[in-house]
């Protein structure tokens, strides 16, 4: 009986602690696959860097590295953060940073890079391209907030009245996660009906 009890713990346990771990991000980077290798980056002092933002609107009290480009925040499965990276729209690099353009975004999340490829057509329409872990993209167009504060030291977010492309990543729940959740459910439920029956 306390053998019983102490197994169905387990998978309640298993379920639960697997289904809410976050992911500890540590770094981001969008490194183009066409054009002259152009990349931005969440390493310090780096030329283009990444905003990474609580919400879309890209205010300075919402972002998770500002002023300092570095990161090192938890995203809980099913959460979001947003990504802002310079579009440069007002120079010649914008048509061909947004058509016929192949990305990879990286993600190192708790030692781990993980990889989302995406993207835009002859037309600037995004895709997504496939993903090697738990993460997904999603492309918002672009904004005219301010990232960071405009004339300061390279680590600075990226500023000026340029528009900011603006994308969404997420973390998603893998098959393996869902699996040990429902062993915690279906643990849970059967440790419910012993206490009822018993």
């Amino acid at each position: 009986m306390k053998k019983g009890a102490l197994i169905l713990i387990l998978f309640i346990s298993l379920g639960f602690v697997s289904a809410v771990s976050a992911f500890t991000i540590t770094d981001l980077s969008i490194q183009s696959l066409d054009f002259y290798g152009f990349r931005w980056d969440t390493t310090p002092n780096w030329a283009s860097p990444i905003g990474v933002g609580t919400n879309a609107d890209a205010s300075s009290a919402a972002l998770l590295n500002n002023p300092d480009t570095t990161v090192n925040f938890a995203l809980n499965p099913d959460g979001s953060v947003f990504l802002f990276t310079d579009s440069f729209q007002s120079t010649e690099y914008f048509s061909q940073l947004f058509t016929t353009e192949n990305y990879r975004l990286t993600i190192r999340a708790d030692g781990q890079d993980y990889i989302v490829d995406f993207r835009f057509d002859e037309f600037g329409n995004f895709s997504a391209m496939g993903s090697t872990g738990p993460f997904a993209l999603t492309f918002l167009g672009f904004n005219n907030d301010v990232v960071g504060p405009e004339g300061q030291s390279p680590t600075s977010l990226m500023t000026n009245a340029r528009l900011d492309a603006v994308y969404a990543l997420q973390a998603v729940p893998e098959p393996a996660t869902l699996l040990l959740l429902g062993f915690g459910l279906v643990g849970l439920s059967a440790f419910g009906r012993k206490r009822l029956i018993g």
